[in-house]
């Protein structure tokens, strides 16, 4: 029948900023009400109207209505260019925002090739070097397999 003020079930620790009780308690909310107005409006005509007076409130009485109305159509389009304003300028944050992660992607991509390039090369030296190091060990090898038979064979000819 009549307007109601909003009950909410809210935890008494959580309020306090706890860890929770488990306890809970009622707590009414109080809507802001309109200085002339002990009950909210109920429909869209009395919340305008209640907004009309609360505008008429604050305007000078010089003003006629259609200048009120004027004055509240420019304030409308300085709020409108401000929001588009600070959309534009959100836009341009978000895109500046993209150009550093597509930069900073860049330099990782560059900086993670550069050190396969380098990881690359080291295994090659390492690579060169273990082959350069089996073919002396060969020649070596080698260089003793031609010694030890040049001394077998300098052996059977002094025992003959």
């Amino acid at each position: 029948e009549g307007w109601q003020p909003a009950v909410a079930a809210t935890p008494i620790a959580a309020q306090k900023g706890g860890s929770g009780t488990g306890c809970w308690r009622e707590v009414v909310e109080q809507p802001m009400q309109s200085p002339r107005r002990s009950t909210p409006p109920r429909t869209p005509i009395e919340a305008a109207s209640v907004d009309l007076q609360r505008t008429t409130a604050l305007t000078p009485s010089w003003q006629t209505p259609s200048e009120q109305l004027m004055d509240g159509i420019s304030h409308q389009h300085v709020q409108d260019e401000q929001f588009m304003q600070m959309q534009e300028k959100a836009r341009g944050q978000e895109r500046e925002q993209e150009r550093k992660r597509f930069a900073d992607s860049i330099i990782h991509a560059e900086v993670e090739a550069m050190r396969q390039l380098e990881e690359d090369i080291f295994l090659r030296r390492l690579g060169e070097e273990r082959q350069r190091q089996q073919v002396e060990r060969a020649r070596r090898e080698e260089e003793e397999a031609q010694r030890q038979e040049l001394e077998r064979a300098r052996r059977e000819e002094e025992e003959e």
